[in-house]
């Protein structure tokens, strides 16, 4: 596998390089996450330590006729793995994307990492998340309204002739009555339609329902839910985000219905509540383009917030666990590359999760270089 991965990464970057000197606004960046944890009366197997989490390169470029190319590559736990590979055309207000990427559909599902406020997204945002896909897509930016929809195929870009690929759609829309720099509503829905890969040695399409519980250290899975006899599987959201000067907030509530032949359905929920104060330096910061937060740019910006978490894997059939997290935490942003981030999680899970019914506290911090 790792032989076709270097074959395909360099065949990408073949492809896109003469586009890059044959252009004029060629930009090389990446990011660094140097993560450290502590856990306090944590479950056998969650061990306290120091990582790097993330660190990857990018290379971007733009063309004066609206034309965007993006290739992200990360390298962190001695792998090499393909993130964002895509090409762009803006036409107006219209953004028309194919490539291996996100299909947007919620707030903290479509957010990139360089921006959360926590070292992770939420719980549940993190437990119904399946990645990124191979696909096209259209957006609509107006200044009150945003829509965005995308097709895709498979549940990854690496298949193998073993794999009959699967195929997903998402939606998102976005209403934005008022937008300026520090004073925003923003209001909307999103939906997924997706019929997973099938192995040819498996007996049906399985879905996996994990988490490792607001972490990016290596953690066992909280959750580790296999759903098996697949059909099709549906996800819908509702989002919101607020900010009036420096106080802001962010809630979403997620569904997943599974439908499985010929066995009953499986339903899981999420939601969660997220808030907090820019104590100093500039407003925490919207990509209109995108309808998404993005963090404060500082230099020397103070952020305090906390979060309220809620992530439900049980229904009639399965019982694949349920979790409460609450979290505080404190960023500040010396300036728009280097980030220092403190979080605090207390964590309640009960008897049908890996761990059994317990509650643990886990300490992290982030060093987080950008560029």
């Amino acid at each position: 596998m790792e032989k076709y991965r270097r074959i395909i990464g360099s065949f990408l970057f073949l492809l896109v390089a003469p586009a890059i000197h044959a252009g004029d606004g060629p930009t090389l960046g990446g990011r660094l996450f140097i993560d450290g944890g502590w856990y306090a009366g944590a479950p056998k197997g969650f061990h306290s330590g120091v990582a790097i989490t993330d660190v990857r390169l990018t290379g971007k470029y733009r063309w004066n006729d609206g034309w965007y190319a993006k290739m992200d590559i990360s390298f962190a736990r001695n792998q090499i793995r393909l993130k964002d590979v895509f090409i762009e055309k803006t036409i107006g207000r219209h953004i028309f994307r194919t490539g291996y990427m996100l299909g947007f559909f919620s707030l903290d599902q479509s957010s990139s990492s360089n921006d959360f406020l926590f070292l992770t997204a939420s719980n549940c945002a993190e437990t119904f998340y399946f990645g990124r896909r191979l696909g096209a897509s259209y957006t609509l930016n107006l200044p009150t309204y945003y829509a965005s929809a995308g097709v895709f195929c498979g549940d990854g870009v690496w298949t193998d002739q073993k794999t009959e690929q699967g195929y997903n759609a998402s939606v998102r829309f976005v209403f934005r009555p008022y937008h300026d720099i520090g004073k925003l509503f923003h209001i909307g829905s999103g939906a997924v339609f997706r019929v997973p890969d099938r192995h040819e040695e498996a007996t049906s399409r399985l879905i996996t329902l994990k988490s490792k519980a607001n972490t990016s250290l290596p953690a066992p899975s909280l959750f580790a839910l296999p759903v098996d006899h697949v059909r099709r599987q549906w996800q819908w959201n509702i989002e919101t985000f607020a900010q009036d000067g420096a106080f802001f907030v962010q809630a979403e509530y997620m569904k997943v219905w599974i439908e499985r032949y010929p066995h009953p359905a499986f339903c899981g929920q999420g939601t969660y509540v997220e808030g907090g104060w820019v104590v100093k330096g500039s407003v925490l910061g919207y990509n209109p383009v995108d309808a998404l937060p993005v963090c404060a740019s500082g230099p020397e910006a103070l952020i305090l917030f906390g979060r309220f978490n809620y992530t439900d894997l049980n229904d009639r059939v399965f019982r694949g666990g349920r979790l409460h997290d609450l979290s505080v935490g404190a960023n500040y942003y010396l300036n728009r590359n280097l980030i220092f981030r403190f979080n605090y999680s207390h964590q309640w899970a009960d008897a049908q999760s890996t761990v059994g019914k317990t509650n643990w506290g886990l300490f992290q911090s982030r060093i987080q270089f950008r560029f």
